[in-house]
């Protein structure tokens, strides 16, 4: 029997895992505005644990990235949480945040392809047929139709795209 690469050795992973889960924690820690110093309970460290071995396979870049999403996400949810109805639909929880970390991650990305079409419609003139939209969303309201895609509100532009997409 050959002896392992220095690569696969299980003190050498340990070392790795290790310091994964620790830069993990504090990325989640931040998340939560939770101090550096304040310890995990033990199933929020297996719960961790098992995520991060579950993402082993495709690496620790792919884990940070759909973290930094999760973040970006959570830090828009806060934002228009502050305005009315006041409804806030992030994890309150650590274990339940890990333990349902891919379908966020997954709310994450498709808000971030949301936010993207947006964006992409604001800087440009907006989308084609955007006027014939607004005409039939304010058919019969006697407002007037807006003469630039810039100065349509964020409420009416989302109605437009959802219009146009189906």
């Amino acid at each position: 029997m050959t002896k392992q690469p220095e690569l696969f050795n299980s003190a050498t992973k340990y070392n790795h895992s290790e310091s994964y889960s620790n830069d993990a924690k504090a990325r989640i820690n931040a998340l939560y505005n939770r101090r550096n110093t304040t310890p995990w309970s033990d199933k929020e460290t297996t719960i961790l644990r098992r995520l991060l071995k579950d993402y082993c396979v495709t690496g620790m870049a792919v884990f940070l990235a759909d973290l930094n999403s999760v973040s970006e996400y959570y830090q828009y949810l806060y934002e228009e949480s502050l305005k009315p109805p006041f409804s806030d639909f992030r994890r309150r929880q650590i274990d339940t945040f890990l333990r349902n970390f891919q379908g966020e991650v997954d709310k994450a990305k498709q808000w971030s392809i949301r936010r993207d079409a947006m964006d992409s419609f604001s800087k440009n003139s907006g989308p084609n047929g955007w006027r014939s939209a607004i005409a039939e969303i304010y058919k019969g309201s006697g407002i007037k139709i807006p003469s630039s895609w810039s100065i349509v509100d964020e409420g009416t532009r989302a109605e437009v795209i959802r219009r146009m997409k189906c």
